[in-house]
């Protein structure tokens, strides 16, 4: 969504605040290789600097060898400048930069000083800016800047000195307090008000925009300020500057999305105010939608010709047009900032809004409001209900406003007239539907009476839900009796046979028959679509069910294309029924998130929450699923905080409402044990509510269902993380197991189980096997979700670490750029899974000796979990120890302090007992090297300690074996460098200690494990 400045503008401004010697090569960076891209900062550059002086010519180059802020009187922080003192850089443009200076006398407050920056004083560069000072000294308006001062630097460089604004832009303003589309055309209009100001004035503002309309709080008011006026334009015969101040032939002045068709003719020699007025359109259309009506960044690379073409011939779509056509999840986000459904915003912008908008955007200036008060005054009328200047006027048009305008005379008038006309017709009409009244009536009873009888006879106990641990095969008897005699007593009741189908269909799948399921579904569907061909909430509930039932059978394709087709309808009934369409838009995010597509899925499942919220003020099972999938794909998105929390609200919610024996119950108590496990990293309390939920699923459904193989799975990755390497390989066998009884082989859930198992391979260091496992699962995932999803970069993850482990860097290395890749594509830029990446990448980087890379990979790592702030985590120990010893070997002498942090972050784990050891031995390294074997000795008892308590036995005599053999080496050099009985002892002492562990090791590897326990 379109926010603020376009690319291009914001290369250019950068590329100017460059040292010359550094412009090229930023420039360069900047466009990516985008030749159009450079082609267009290249032309706008050139408008900056004339008279050759380009990237290196003229004055630039003679001051290249030496950055700008060495070059004599550059301004810093603290300089004074007249009576004022620079406090902070705030701003830099393309020719002024903007301090936030303290103003000493006659009075003292805080005010924005703007300065020539040096490098950038050709004639025409101060011209114009002295222009911008004399052109904002005219002006009087609340909603303007105030010019307070001016005068020159030292070195003869012109500044002035204005009111301090402390806002922001106004989309951003409006996004973030969510204004609705009423309260943005509030702000809007006073705009409008302070440009007819300057344009009173005679000045011509030319580069109206976001970022030059902060807005801030004024006690609980926000009031807009216009501010950069930069570029302002004499529209009078006064002088405002002594110098030559001209527009250059094919100057491009202003920004592109924003530019007027006749400012786009590159001539510059005709613009008058209605200028402003397209440019005052084209923030309307984005502050209502969120979006310019030509794409900032398609103009941006569209090159300079192509640009001013599209501005000069291309017709923008309306409004309302552009919102129904944006992706499902940016026309969410829109929506959502506006405190609407999309729907109804679309309902909104169409008429009074479109027609306004599109007239600001006349490529014709003469067919535009000719002022800017015409403008406001036309969004003022719209406001009042009164007709607008801006729509060709009709009687219909003018009816509907009179109406709107005086609803309760108009409706006294109509209820008369009304009256007379049913009194009229009244007793006609009663005689005509007597009849059909009474019909009708007897049908619905008979179908109430037959619902009642069915449900009373089916759902009393049948499905877990309400059955709560009973037997299940006395259930399936009751419900398959059911269903057989639905085919036979309700051939002609339609309705109530689609009713009970899609009731025993949800029985069904709660059972795991996805067979029986889905025929029961489809049926139902078959039936509502018969009843209602036009569309109906019946059609989208049958549809709701038919997606769950699909996406729990794998067909993930399938279920998204009956959801989406579920949500279209329930909008269409939206206001009738909320709560339908917070079902469907929940289900939806379920299928998303299922599919990789994690920014759909946030927005549909909070768009679902806020619609539950809406139906269901208080407690309610359709406010619990829609707390849970938001939460789900929240922990997706490595959003933990905001998933802890609803996970949390959801599971006290389901508790009261259905105690503690629920099937809800059970996934939310797995759904936070997970939680807890990769947010607070609580291993017992994660293993005892994974245990718990395991334990509720088979009291609900018996041994063999998804959701009792779902907790094996859960509790296998609770111990694997607990070292319980064993235990946690025979709780992933019996999750396969089942999953291949229920699904078959590219099911989603058989794909997981085998990627846990392959992971399992890793870290028992079985590689051949791990290898293996994970092509498999890889290809699987391939062909299930498509080329990209988070899965699949997480099988490349494992495929990386696998190379890794076996000295194939090069390949490790490519396997985990893929992963990286995809992960930023798919997640945020602040994600788990992508500090996982650096972390290994920077890793693979030092074991080939690139040191440099290895550090640079391994800090944006840690500042990805900085920023996750999970600096307190094992992830972050593991990233700072193996950071420290890249340090070490670089020669860092502050790389002791690295070890200290991870050593500090892991020993609050003791199940990360190598992370814990290797970072402590390394800090013995460094310590020994210093010479100080006294400080690391007590660091060695700490790590022998760690090694005591290690839980992985299949491991501990190995691993064990190389410590003693560690603590023996370092007694040994201590003795040497200072002799000593104690030492000496000690050294042999851990002597022993190795020898006894190794034939321990010996003794274990001879034994016979059994590969399937």
């Amino acid at each position: 969504m379109s926010e603020s400045d376009p690319l291009v503008d914001e290369i250019v401004d950068r590329a100017l605040g460059v040292p010359i010697a550094e412009r090229e090569g930023y420039i360069e960076k900047a466009c990516a290789g985008d030749a159009q891209l450079r082609q267009t900062v290249t032309a706008m550059i050139l408008a900056h600097e004339q008279a050759g002086v380009l990237l290196g010519k003229g004055l630039a180059a003679r001051r290249q060898a030496e950055p700008s802020s060495a070059l004599p009187g550059a301004e810093k922080e603290g300089d004074q400048i007249g009576r004022y003192k620079l406090l902070q850089k705030i701003g830099e443009g393309g020719c002024g930069a903007v301090y936030m200076a303290e103003q000493q006398e006659p009075v003292q407050r805080l005010v924005a000083l703007k300065i020539i920056k040096l490098g950038m004083d050709s004639k025409q560069v101060v011209a114009r800016f002295e222009a911008e000072r004399q052109a904002l000294a005219l002006m009087d308006h609340p909603n303007i800047a105030k010019v307070l001062d001016g005068g020159t630097t030292r070195t003869g460089r012109p500044f002035f000195v204005m009111e301090l604004v402390k806002g922001i832009s106004i989309t951003r303003f409006c996004d973030q307090r969510q204004l609705d589309t009423r309260q943005r055309l509030d702000l809007f209009v006073q705009v409008c008000r302070a440009i007819q100001h300057a344009h009173q004035k005679g000045v011509i503002h030319r580069d109206i925009k976001p970022s030059n309309i902060l807005v801030a709080d004024h006690d609980g008011v926000p009031v807009p300020k216009v501010i950069d006026f930069g570029i302002a334009k004499a529209t009078t015969g006064q002088t405002l500057t002594n110098k030559t101040l001209f527009t250059a032939f094919e100057q491009f002045i202003g920004t592109p999305a924003y530019m007027s068709p006749e400012q786009a003719k590159l001539s510059g020699l005709d613009i008058d105010t209605r200028s402003d007025i397209y440019s005052l359109g084209v923030l309307l259309y984005e502050l209502l939608i969120g979006n310019t009506p030509f794409d900032s960044k398609q103009l941006v690379r569209a090159g300079l010709q192509e640009v001013c073409r599209i501005i000069r011939e291309q017709e923008p779509p309306r409004p309302s047009t552009r919102l129904s056509t944006l992706a499902y999840a940016e026309q969410s986000t829109v929506a959502r900032h506006r405190q609407c459904e999309p729907p109804k915003l679309v309902s909104l912008l169409r008429g009074d809004l479109d027609w306004i908008v599109m007239k600001t955007l006349e490529k014709d200036r003469n067919r535009r409001y000719e002022t800017a008060n015409g403008l406001a005054r036309d969004i003022e009328r719209h406001l009042n209900n009164e007709p607008v200047a801006a729509r060709p006027p009709s009687a219909t048009y003018r009816l509907q406003k009179l109406v709107r305008r005086h609803k309760v005379g108009v409706a006294a008038a109509g209820a008369v007239l009304g009256a007379l006309v049913l009194g009229l017709g009244l007793s006609a009409w009663l005689f005509t539907r007597e009849r059909a009244t009474r019909k009708q009536v007897s049908a619905e009873a008979q179908k109430s009476r037959q619902v009642v009888r069915f449900l009373r006879d089916m759902l009393a106990g049948v499905g877990p839900s309400a059955a709560k641990g009973k037997d299940t095969a006395l259930l399936r008897e009751i419900l398959d009796k059911t269903a057989s005699r639905i085919t036979t007593e309700l051939t002609n009741r339609p309705d109530v046979d689609a009713e009970l189908r899609l009731i025993m269909s949800r029985t069904y799948d709660e059972l795991g028959d996805y067979t029986n399921a889905l025929t029961m579904v489809r049926e139902a569907l078959r039936l509502r679509r018969s009843l209602y061909p036009n569309g109906h909430p019946g059609v989208a509930q049958a549809l709701n069910n038919l997606s769950i039932i699909l996406q729990d059978h794998g067909d993930l394709e399938g279920a998204e294309a009956a959801e989406k087709e579920a949500v279209a309808i329930c909008r269409r009934f939206a206001a009738a029924d909320p709560a339908e369409l917070g079902k469907s838009l929940v289900n939806l995010a379920n299928v998303l998130e299922a599919r990789g597509d994690l920014p759909g899925a946030e927005a549909a499942a909070r768009e679902g929450l806020a619609f539950a919220r809406k139906a269901h003020p208080h407690a309610h099972s359709d406010l619990v699923g829609a707390l849970s999938t938001l939460a789900n794909v929240l922990g997706d998105t490595g959003n933990l905080d905001e998933n802890e929390r609803l996970n949390r609200e959801a599971l006290a919610m389901v508790k009261a409402l259905e105690g503690e024996v629920h099937p809800t119950v059970a996934r939310l108590t797995g759904n936070l044990a997970i939680t807890l496990l990769i947010q607070q990293r609580d291993l017992a309390a994660a293993e005892a509510m994974q245990r718990e939920a395991l334990a509720l699923n088979r009291k609900l459904y018996g041994e063999v269902h998804p959701a009792v193989a779902e907790a094996l799975g859960n509790v296998g990755t609770v111990l694997m993380e607990e070292g319980e390497v064993e235990e946690a390989e025979r709780s992933y066998r019996q999750a396969l197991e089942m999953r291949r009884k229920l699904f078959s082989g590219h099911h989603p859930d058989v794909i997981l189980s085998l990627e846990q198992l392959a992971q399992l391979y890793v870290v028992r260091n079985d590689l051949a096997e791990g290898e293996k496992a994970l092509e498999e699962v890889l290809a699987l995932q391939q062909q299930a979700f498509g080329e990209e999803h988070p899965e699949i970069a997480s099988s490349l993850h494992g495929l990386a670490i696998v190379h890794g482990k076996r000295g194939d860097i090069a390949g490790s290395n490519a396997l985990e750029q893929r992963a990286l890749a995809m992960r930023k594509r798919l997640y945020p830029a602040e994600h788990l899974a992508i500090a996982e990446s650096l972390n290994q990448l920077g890793t693979l980087a030092a074991a080939g000796g690139e040191l440099d890379q290895a550090s640079s990979l391994l800090g944006q790592a840690l500042a990805v979990l900085g920023k996750l702030q999970r600096t307190n985590t094992f992830d972050a120990g593991s990233v700072l120890w193996t950071l420290g010893w890249v340090r070490q070997q670089a020669g860092d002498i502050n790389s002791r302090s690295l070890c200290q942090q991870a050593v500090s972050v892991a020993i609050q784990d003791a199940n990360r007992t190598r992370i814990l050891t290797g970072a402590i031995y390394d800090l013995v390294d460094l310590l020994e090297v210093q010479g100080k074997c006294a400080e690391a000795e007590p660091l060695l008892s700490e790590a022998w300690t760690c090694w005591e308590k290690c839980p992985v036995p299949e491991k501990a005599a190995t691993w064990k074996a190389a410590a003693a053999e560690r603590h023996a080496l370092f007694y040994e050099k201590w003795n040497q460098s200072a002799p000593s009985a104690d030492r000496a002892a000690k050294a042999n002492e851990w002597r022993g200690k190795l020898d006894a562990l190794q034939r321990q090791g010996e003794g274990q590897a001879q034994k016979k494990v059994d590969p399937n326990p």
